[in-house]
């Protein structure tokens, strides 16, 4: 990929494009986001999953040009790594309020119904029969080598379990818990921003893509709750579930498509 500098900065962008849902669903699409909706959590978290890109393919610039001995380039890309790098931490603390006000808005009664969901052996596995159908059919269409589906596919697995084990609420906590994480990690010099490889991953990578899979669970928790427990539409909602799918690894394949 050739990086393209447009008015100092990184001039590089994730597909621009927001969740979508079929007009005709429109009425139990509605009903079921009154129970839990993450649509504006997904919008931010994807802003600055974009800025935080931008920000290594800068550092990355950055450390050729040092080692080219270009001090001219390596200044430019060092002020808009920099630029970049504060607009992330900037759409990260935007994304933890969007999220954090999501939760909010979970009515009481409803929070307590949610766990239902992992706690009864019959509504699980429903969801997770439905989740990883959406998952499988999302990556097969995507790009994506050998090991870095195995480096997904442990992500999601991991998630699942984890919402099996703990709950909806919990499940909650550990998106907050990444996305705390994640935006001290990506702040920290001495710890070079989190690029450090923790498995495949590198560390701030893992903690995006962890953030990302758990909110994709615990969505497809609420859209087994309101298909078992509140009988809306279940076709029509698990439609939903699978574009939802299959906009996030889009992103996710994309921002590995150009090594970030």
């Amino acid at each position: 990929m050739k990086i393209k500098v447009k008015d100092d900065k990184i001039d590089w962008n994730l597909p621009d494009k927001k969740i979508e849902y079929k007009k005709e669903h429109k009425v139990e699409i509605q009903k079921w986001k009154d129970i839990f909706d993450l649509d504006n959590f997904n919008e931010e978290f994807r802003l600055a999953t974009e800025e935080m890109a931008r920000c290594e393919i800068a550092h990355r610039a950055y450390k050729r040009s040092k080692f080219l001995k270009d001090e001219e380039k390596a200044k430019q890309y060092g002020r808009i790594e920099k630029q970049h790098h504060e607009q992330s931490i900037k759409k990260l603390n935007n994304s933890l309020n969007s999220f954090k006000s999501a939760r909010m808005k979970i009515k009481p009664d409803k929070l307590k119904d949610l766990e239902k969901v992992a706690k009864e052996e019959k509504s699980f596995e429903k969801m997770k029969v439905e989740y990883n159908k959406a998952i499988n059919e999302s990556i097969l269409e995507m790009d994506l080598t050998v090991e870095e589906t195995e480096e997904l596919m442990a992500i999601s697995n991991e998630s699942l379990e984890y919402f099996k084990k703990h709950g909806f609420n919990k499940s909650l906590d550990k998106i907050e818990s990444n996305l705390n994480e994640l935006s001290a990690l990506r702040s920290n010099e001495e710890k070079n921003r989190g690029r450090e490889h923790r498995s495949p991953l590198a560390w701030w990578k893992w903690l995006v893509w962890g953030a990302w899979l758990m909110a994709l669970v615990s969505i497809y928790g609420a859209l087994v709750y309101a298909c078992v427990y509140v009988n809306l539409a279940c076709g029509w909602l698990l439609l939903a579930g699978i574009g939802i799918t299959k906009w996030m690894l889009e992103l996710i394949a994309y921002i590995w498509s150009i090594g970030c």
